[in-house]
């Protein structure tokens, strides 16, 4: 029994910091989608991990590699979008993170640019 405790506490740690980082996307992405940087239709895939994974997948299957590895860098943008706004909050300096969101903005609107039908 002592065995799958350690393996329920390590689970339980995993959902709990799945469910933080969901909401951190949620709420640090949800003005992007005014602001051009995202769809409605992608917020919704990138705040939950498993509409990544069914999204990729189902990218590859239809598309091809090549649209599979866009759409997976569009999630990685995004989600890494919503993590460095989350972290601004905390910060004294924001210049330096301000400049890099900025430039995740302008690396997801780039990709987009690049193809249709996400």
């Amino acid at each position: 029994m002592n065995d799958w405790g350690g393996v329920l506490i390590i689970l339980v740690i995993v959902l709990l910091s799945w469910d933080r980082e969901r909401s951190w996307i949620v709420r640090e992405l949800d003005d992007e989608i005014r602001a051009g940087t995202i769809t409605k239709a992608e917020y919704g895939i990138v705040a939950s991990y498993w509409r990544r994974i069914a999204t990729q997948w189902k990218a590859l299957s239809r598309h091809g590699v090549q649209h599979a590895r866009g759409v997976r860098r569009l999630h990685q943008l995004a989600t890494e979008l919503a993590f460095r706004k989350h972290r601004l909050h905390g910060e004294r300096d924001t210049r330096r993170s301000e400049e890099e969101v900025a430039l995740l903005r302008g690396e997801i609107k780039a990709l987009r640019a690049q193809t249709t039908n996400w």
